[in-house]
């Protein structure tokens, strides 16, 4: 039988409720016993595991280096002055960041002509399409 925790905002109360799995899905909100007001569901975190003396690591491709453990990737970040977010923080700052107005630079006006050429060439499916050659490399002799 799956446990569902609720917690009271108003006055810090915390319940378990034990529904049956037919049940499903299972309430978000419920009357809090103790005041009355709406105690809202939550996950709390699971116990912490011992760790695992098989596991060796892996490689971060962004850090460049093999870690270890979750210490020595928090160290690692805090060295470079990075920051860990989730996946939905990373996605979330890209629909809040604000776009450039204009990445042209502006006192290079053949350079900003070339590339209003080129967008409107895009725009309008007049660009050829590119075609890859194979590069010889040069024999010495």
């Amino acid at each position: 039988m799956p446990t569902t925790e609720y917690h009271c905002r108003a006055c810090g109360a915390e319940y378990e409720y034990v529904f049956a799995v037919q049940d499903w899905p299972y309430p978000e909100a419920c009357e809090c016993g103790r005041c009355g007001a709406v105690a809202t569901r939550y996950f709390s975190q699971p116990p912490a595991m011992s760790p695992d003396p098989h596991w060796d690591g892996y490689y971060d491709t962004q850090l460049g280096k093999w870690i270890g453990s979750r210490d020595e990737k928090r160290r690692l970040l805090k060295e470079k002055g990075l920051e860990e977010v989730s996946s939905q923080e990373f996605n979330r700052g890209f629909e809040t960041a604000p776009e450039k107005d204009d990445v042209i630079p502006k006192d290079d006006p053949k350079f900003r002509a070339a590339m209003e050429k080129a967008y409107a060439d895009m725009k309008a499916g007049n660009l050829a399409p590119v075609t890859p050659r194979k590069v010889e490399p040069d024999v010495v002799s």
